[in-house]
């Protein structure tokens, strides 16, 4: 397929946003992070973090954690699911990294692993050599993206934790994370950009794909762009290879855009793209975003995904 074409279709996806009346999937306090499953299990954080099932054709969030803590950025490594919270009183608030052991038919179930020393804990992903990168977002100060280095077991121990990108390479509040091979894709305040790593986490290059002033959210690696949610704008773009935004949503289209995944079966079909909406921080009162929301983009978005030209 000629790549004008499979551009175009991409971009269609955006704009289905301001065509397309979106669908409410349910009510999720505080929304914030998704990951399926290769099995297509469905994990979604915020005020807690939940799996969604499906019963007779209505969704469910199920809590996966027995407590009060703030959940972000979610990963997988094998048969164990990652996550990161902050709970307790702002004054003495605790940063926690979690696992939870996935098995089939039964609901997982969170456990902390250990305190983290990070000011707010984010967006995460594991690489090829499994190692974790996790963003320490801290608007109130210095961000950065530290490697974690976790041993298998049960549960899977955290062996150290080192500060990795930071004001060095002109990294400031990093929120959402992504691996694409030797690739590291993540937001920082209104930039995206993109870093090259060996296999010790030596950075090769860098670069910045895109850039504006705004507070990005999450992010969706795509054909060597990224679609990209927009928290404040309440927006969903996306950002071509050569750092082009191509199309984007209208303006509160989707209030506090926090993530997006491409739908997977068997409870959401490939031609659907899911959107968590945050709405207002620290606000789940209101009729302002706090949503699970998904649009039709009229076409199969993982096999365009997963033949994008070179």
């Amino acid at each position: 397929m000629h790549l004008f074409y499979r551009l175009f279709l991409l971009c269609c996806v955006i704009l289905l946003a301001a065509c397309t009346p979106k669908e409410k999937i349910l009510d999720l306090p505080d929304a914030e992070n998704m990951l399926f499953t290769p099995e297509g299990r469905l994990i979604v954080s915020g005020k807690g973090i939940y799996e969604i099932l499906r019963d007779n054709g209505s969704y469910r969030a199920v809590s996966l954690y027995d407590g009060d803590c703030a959940f972000a950025g979610i990963a997988q490594r094998g048969d164990w699911l990652y996550s990161v919270c902050a709970g307790g009183p702002i004054w003495a608030m605790k940063r926690y990294l979690l696992a939870a052991e996935l098995k089939p038919d039964q609901s997982p179930h969170f456990q902390i692993l250990r305190e983290i020393d990070l000011v707010i804990p984010n967006g995460m992903a594991f690489d090829r050599q499994g190692v974790l990168f996790l963003a320490d977002e801290n608007f109130f100060g210095a961000g950065k993206i530290v490697r974690v280095e976790i041993a298998d077991g049960d549960p899977p121990r955290v062996l150290r934790i080192d500060s990795w990108l930071d004001g060095r390479h002109g990294v400031k509040h990093p929120n959402g994370v992504r691996v694409v091979g030797d690739e590291l894709y993540f937001t920082d305040g209104g930039a995206v950009k993109v870093f090259r790593f060996d296999d010790f986490g030596n950075v090769l290059g860098s670069r910045e794909l895109y850039q504006r002033t705004t507070v990005f959210d999450d992010l969706l690696p795509a054909c060597g762009g990224a679609v990209v949610a927009d928290y404040i704008a309440g927006t969903v773009l996306y950002v071509d290879r050569n750092g082009v935004k191509q199309y984007e949503s209208t303006p509160q289209s989707f209030p506090g855009a926090s993530s997006m995944q491409i739908g997977r079966p068997p409870l959401f079909a490939t031609n659907q793209l899911l959107i968590t909406e945050k709405g207002m921080l620290l606000e789940t009162d209101s009729t302002l975003g706090d949503k699970l929301v998904r649009i039709d983009a009229g076409f199969d978005l993982a096999a365009y995904a997963a033949n994008c030209p070179q």
